[in-house]
Order: structure tokens, then C-alpha cells, then sequence
């Protein structure tokens, strides 16, 4: 079983429903300063400890860090794709990226929805790159309730690939394409990886 240190999860800083996409061009306008964690999850049978690791330690502990007066946040909102070898449809579109949503977590550390961390061990196929990009595009304007744009004035985004495998490609996407979506989209890329 792996272990990351939980350092990592106390200062990385920086969802779906069938509603419009996030603007990520558009400026928030209101007054709560709120942080979007978007975790891109490899679901290879290998990725248990690593799974079980995000969703019971990591995640819970940087919504508690992040909600606490050091870092002042009034919300904690966390997005979830994975990636697998099972091909789905969304928009006409084969992918092999599994959309989970969004949702809230509590300053406790509370996952709202625990749907958005219910990652499988059912890969094979696994395309990180694509699921990143995927994962950016899945955001919703709203999460569950939070208007990210209306509510929001502030948004810190941190966008936490989490792999032990190499790249099976099934998108075109170079590296240059991914960093440019990651930079434009306003991410701080973090991994979490087999070394």
C-alpha cells in the first residue's frame, strides 16, 4: 500500500449536475472566498490504498485546513473524474474518463456526497491526460447550491492528478495542449505518483 505524506494534504490548495459548464473567462462577483479541488483519479485496480487514501485523509484534511482561520476559506468545493478503462458516451463522444460530480466539503471535513469519491478499481485503459482535460471542462457553474461565479469572489483551483500507471492514449491531446487548458483554466497542478 502506498503512503504520501500528509504534509501534501495539508497545503494543497486550491461538482455534477446537468447544468451549464463553469466560465472559467468570467470574473466572480461575489464576496466568499472559495476553493475548487478537482481530483483526477486513476481507478486501475492498484489504486485502492491510493483511492482510500484521498477519500478518508487527504481530502477531509485539507477542507479542515483550508476552512480553519489560517487560510480563512468559506468554501470547499471538490470535483471528481476518473479514469478507466470502460468507454462511455458524454456528448456523443466516446470517453474514457467517468464524470462523478461535485460537491461540497465541510469545514469537519465532511464529503457531502460521497458519489463524487466513488472511484472503482476497474481500469486498464487509463489516459490521465484526457482526463484531466475532461475534468476541467466537467465543472458546473453550480455546486450544490454555490453559484461559482455570484457567490464566490475569489476562487483558488487545484487541479490533483492521481496515478501509479503510464499513458494509454486514447485522446490526441499533446502535453502542450494539457498545460496550456491547466494554465488557462487557472489550476496548480499537483500529483500524486508512483515514483
Amino acid at each position: 500500500m502506498k503512503t504520501f505524506s500528509l504534509a501534501l494534504a495539508a497545503t494543497l490548495f486550491a461538482g455534477a449536475s446537468a447544468q451549464s459548464s463553469f466560465d472559467y473567462t468570467a470574473t466572480p462577483s461575489g464576496s466568499k472566498k472559495c476553493a475548487l479541488i478537482n481530483v483526477v483519479m486513476d481507478e486501475s485496480g492498484s489504486m485502492y490504498g491510493d483511492q482510500e487514501f484521498m477519500k478518508n485523509t487527504a481530502l477531509p484534511r485539507m477542507s479542515t485546513e483550508l476552512h480553519s482561520a489560517s487560510y480563512g476559506y468559506d468554501h470547499v468545493l471538490l470535483c471528481s473524474t476518473g479514469f478507466t478503462n470502460s468507454a462511455s458516451t458524454r456528448n456523443s463522444t466516446t470517453t474514457y474518463a467517468r464524470d462523478l460530480g461535485c460537491t461540497v466539503i465541510e469545514a469537519d471535513g465532511t464529503i457531502k456526497d460521497a458519489n463524487v469519491v466513488d472511484w472503482n478499481q476497474r481500469g486498464h485503459f487509463e489516459d490521465g491526460w484526457h482526463a484531466m482535460m475532461t475534468a476541467i471542462d466537467s465543472v458546473p457553474s453550480t455546486i450544490d447550491t454555490i453559484n461559482l461565479l455570484t457567490d464566490c469572489g475569489r476562487i483558488d483551483k487545484n487541479l490533483i492528478l492521481v496515478t501509479d500507471e503510464d499513458r494509454d492514449t486514447h485522446s490526441s491531446d499533446t502535453v502542450t495542449q494539457v498545460k496550456l487548458k491547466i494554465s488557462a483554466s487557472g489550476y496548480v497542478l499537483n500529483c500524486i505518483v508512483d515514483i
